[in-house]
């Protein structure tokens, strides 16, 4: 009886909250007017906060899911302006996984798009949509959305409308119970079924919150359905897998510039996130079908039936990660002007030294095993000599982007940048 009473005397938020009392630097967050909305749902409990600094977050049982930052705007609205771009008049997007919708809003920045399927296993998630007015510009009431309450993986199979353009997901971290189910081989099997010929497939890809070799097998699954495949640099350390159906994946700055011109809102969109230039797109490129198919060879793919992530604690990248899967001087396979090892072309101003920054990102939180592949790799031209303190300054000149990333001590100063690149890789 006592505990009963006890129990009822809690607030109504107590359980949604719990998990933020232990946290120090949250704790004194859980207050008007930080703390927005808490709520329990079926599946999860939800809290919302504005924390200053650090935008609207939404947290679903204690951790960080979706914000609405600049950074990771980035990276959401990439999802879906990369592959639309390829495309002269998308029609119909899908996105599974809600969040605050970030992605959302972006599809519906296109013109042309008609349809855009919103599914999210929690109403509970949807019904906070508003509190992120501002950044979804209020997508759910767009009278193109179309929301299910389901499993995004269920929803593919029930569903009876039109081929897609566009596939989008950001599921829960790779470790959460039953997210394998959306990184399995079967799963991309049936996300390309659903796809128009020249459709697109996109998806995070947090391959520094897992172990080594259960990111190689997250990777592999996309690979063996999506061959002609691109790893982006999102944002920081959020990357993107992004596949086409029977078409290959290649733009020139000509041809984005065009498509820009023709959708101003989705070039102001990308300003926005400080994608400013045809540099900083193409500075995205991380590697392509190639360079992961050699990073996962003689990997398995995770399958349907053998879940490993499951049984992957949250990594956060202790031992580095497969950096291997990244070889920047592959460019030219998504821009042939773009190519490395071609002096002649005409790619975007300072493309080279702006990848060459990331690639130094890459090397640096690459396991001992992916730093040894990437040393034996022949080096684009010009790459064996240190980068001169003019360019490097210039490149930060050019980019509010990989001035963020210096400002999050992401990349190192020039003295660093150089001592870095000088040393062997340890074991």
């Amino acid at each position: 009886v006592l505990a009963a009473a006890a129990w009822r005397a809690l607030p109504p938020d107590a359980l949604a909250l719990a998990p933020f009392r232990a946290r120090q630097s949250l704790a004194d967050r859980l207050t008007p007017p930080w703390l927005l909305a808490t709520s329990e749902g079926l599946t999860e409990t939800v809290v919302v906060m504005d924390a200053p600094g650090e935008g609207k977050t939404l947290f679903t049982d204690g951790h960080p899911m979706s914000r609405s930052t600049v950074s990771a705007q980035r990276y959401m609205r990439a999802f879906v302006h990369v592959p639309l771009l390829h495309l002269d008049a998308p029609r119909s997007v899908l996105v599974i996984c809600f969040g605050v919708g970030n992605t959302s809003h972006a599809a519906s920045l296109h013109p042309s798009v008609h349809r855009i399927e919103v599914v999210d296993l929690s109403a509970n998630v949807l019904r906070h949509a508003s509190l992120f007015s501002d950044t979804n510009g209020n997508v759910l009431e767009d009278p193109r959305t179309r929301v299910f309450v389901n499993d995004g993986r269920q929803h593919l199979r029930m569903r009876d409308g039109p081929a897609l353009d566009l596939v989008t997901l950001e599921p829960p971290p790779l470790p959460f119970a039953g997210v394998h189910a959306l990184y399995s081989r079967e799963f991309y099997e049936l996300v390309r079924d659903a796809l128009a010929p020249g459709g697109f497939a996109t998806q995070w890809l947090p391959i520094r919150q897992v172990p080594e070799d259960v990111a190689r097998e997250a990777v592999r699954a996309f690979v063996e359905v999506f061959p002609d495949a691109l790893l982006l640099n999102g944002s920081r350390e959020e990357y993107i897998l992004v596949g086409r159906n029977e078409e290959p994946l290649s733009r020139e700055p000509a041809e984005l510039a065009r498509r820009l011109d023709q959708r101003p809102a989705v070039a102001a969109d990308l300003a926005a996130t400080q994608i400013t230039n045809a540099t900083e797109w193409f500075g995205m490129f991380g590697g392509d079908g190639a360079s992961m198919r050699a990073a996962t060879q003689g990997v398995p793919p995770l399958r349907d039936d053998r879940p490993r992530m499951e049984a992957a604690r949250i990594w956060f990248g202790t031992t580095g990660m497969p950096g291997d899967l990244f070889d920047v001087a592959r460019v030219g396979a998504w821009c042939h002007s773009c190519a490395l090892a071609d002096p002649g072309v005409d790619a975007p101003p300072g493309l080279a030294d702006h990848l060459r920054l990331l690639d130094a990102l890459y090397d640096r939180t690459s396991s001992a095993r992916a730093r040894a592949v990437r040393a034996q790799r022949p080096q684009p031209p010009g790459w064996t000599v240190p980068l001169s303190p003019d360019a490097y300054r210039a490149a930060f000149a050019r980019s509010p982007y990989l001035r963020a990333l210096r400002k999050a001590r992401l990349l190192p100063d020039y003295a660093g940048f150089v001592a870095a690149k000088s040393q062997p890789p340890s074991d």
